[in-house]
């Protein structure tokens, strides 16, 4: 107890904490627990209560395991990756170009107006009925 102070506070939880806070605490903890609670199933997660299915780095055929979450245990080995299109070689594991072009596109609105804008697009889009 200090001197000249005629509160005693033994614990955290003499502590006095203001209402306003610990309603909104309680509000915040109450929302956090449903929301985890309507969200959890729709995770690609795996709990701590299930293991996943291991497979073996050999495996030829993976059509039972398609779509789901596996266990690999194996060696890693790095390759030579090329790319010749953009005359790019590194060695690595993986290598995946994506490739979007920004092109013209038409749309056509609901009174069957065509509109013309800009987007950018995986596959090449015909521009040659277009007007210039």
């Amino acid at each position: 107890r200090k001197r000249g102070s005629n509160r005693n506070y033994g614990s955290a939880m003499d502590f006095p904490v203001p209402e306003a806070i610990l309603s909104v605490f309680t509000v915040f903890l109450i929302c956090s627990l449903c929301a985890s609670w309507f969200v959890a199933p729709e995770l690609p997660c795996v709990s701590a209560f299930s293991k996943p299915p291991s497979i073996s780095p050999d495996e030829k055929d993976l059509s039972a395991v398609d779509g789901q979450i596996v266990h690999v245990d194996g060696p890693l080995y790095e390759v030579r990756l090329e790319d010749h299109e953009f005359f790019f070689s590194r060695r690595g594991v993986k290598l995946e170009r994506v490739v979007e072009m920004f092109q013209w596109t038409k749309r056509n609105d609901n009174k069957g107006n065509a509109e013309y804008v800009r987007e950018w697009r995986a596959e090449l889009i015909d521009s040659s009925s277009h007007p210039s």
